[in-house]
C-alpha cells in the first residue's frame, strides 16, 4: 500500500502522521513519482534521461502538497500487529 500522509513536527523529537488518501506511487497515468518529475523534465526530452526526485523537497514546493510525505507499508499482507511502514524520502 502506497499512501500520502501530512507529516506534522511537535517538538524536536516527534513527528506525527495522518493519513490523506491511498495513492499510486509509479505509473505513467496515476503516479505520485512520474507527476513530480514531470515538473522537472526538459520539455522534449527523450528516453534515456538520468532523473531524481527529492521527494520531501518536491512535496514541500507544491502548495496543495506541502507538509505532505508518502508512506509504503512493506508488509502488506502480514499481521497487522506488525506493520512495516517507511517514508519514502528519495527517488
Amino acid at each position: 500500500m502506497y499512501a500520502r500522509y501530512t507529516r506534522t513536527r511537535v517538538g524536536s523529537d516527534v513527528t506525527c502522521y495522518q493519513f490523506q488518501e491511498q495513492v499510486s506511487l509509479f505509473g505513467c497515468n496515476s503516479g505520485f513519482i512520474p507527476s513530480l518529475l514531470s515538473l522537472k523534465i526538459p520539455i522534449g526530452q527523450g528516453e534515456l534521461y538520468r532523473w531524481h526526485v527529492n521527494v520531501i523537497n518536491e512535496l514541500g514546493a507544491n502548495t496543495e502538497y506541502s507538509n505532505n510525505t508518502l508512506i509504503i507499508d512493506l508488509k502488506l499482507k502480514q499481521n497487522k500487529t506488525n506493520l512495516s511502514l517507511y517514508e519514502a524520502m528519495d527517488v
